[in-house]
């Protein structure tokens, strides 16, 4: 899941997530991240803390200016593409060249075989190197040739290429006069509601109770009724379908 957030000057922040790595995308400036209660760790962009299992994560910017971060959650490894990798194709096979005058019939071709590359990963350059020397053959007068016995075109297939986190949503409800609401979104597909563990009593979730501290994840687009006692808070991120 992808998590964006503006950090104020040394804001320390409880977010809500889960999973087996922390990966910092983007950001300003360095920040701490301290995962399930352990010495905070500080990240620069392109750094990722891995972890048995993440229950509790918080990001505390030690900077005197705001910070705009984005960072990615989720289980076994991040491996970001597009970030400068390249994939070098070397000796190549002579290439025999023929350059000449008239007309050229080809006889006898082989079944042609379809060749597919399918989820190439984006942002990858390609070079060639260690091309060996062109041979040239040039006549005059009109020429037969035939080629024949060429080997068969092999399928290549790329997969398991890592799909694009979702687009996440999160914020943080205070219960105000005994109550709060987590709006609807038709374009949710699941939301995680934790109850901060500085509450002073349950929240109830449409009259399921929360306890401070406990978390739960639901598969709703509906709105979500809120009740409690007035300042305690209720944090909340969702996945958002493109």
């Amino acid at each position: 899941m992808r998590i964006t957030r503006t950090l104020q000057p040394n804001e320390r922040a409880e977010l809500i997530a889960e999973g087996e790595f922390v990966y910092l995308r983007a950001a300003n400036a360095p920040i701490d991240v301290q995962v399930n209660n352990q010495t905070p760790i500080t990240l620069d962009v392109r750094d990722q803390i891995q972890t048995a299992a993440i229950d509790s994560l918080i990001v505390i910017n030690r900077s005197n200016d705001a910070n705009p971060i984005t960072l990615e959650v989720g289980h076994g490894r991040f491996v970001s593409s597009g970030d400068g990798r390249s994939i070098a194709i070397n000796n190549f096979p002579t290439l025999m060249h023929v350059e000449q005058v008239g007309p050229v019939r080809i006889d006898n071709w082989p079944n042609q075989q379809a060749v597919s590359v399918a989820n190439w990963p984006s942002s990858q350059n390609v070079s060639i190197a260690n091309w060996k020397s062109v041979q040239a053959v040039k006549q005059s007068g009109d020429w037969t040739a035939t080629i024949a016995n060429l080997p068969d075109v092999q399928k290549v297939s790329v997969q398991n290429q890592p799909a694009a986190p979702s687009a996440m949503n999160s914020d943080v409800i205070t219960i105000a006069s005994g109550a709060g609401t987590v709006t609807k979104n038709s374009k949710r597909s699941k939301v995680i509601l934790k109850a901060s563990t500085s509450n002073k009593a349950d929240i109830s979730i449409n009259k399921f109770p929360l306890s401070a501290g406990d978390m739960i994840t639901l598969s709703t687009t509906a709105a979500l009724a809120l009740t409690g006692t007035d300042g305690d808070q209720l944090f909340y991120i969702e996945d958002v379908q493109a």
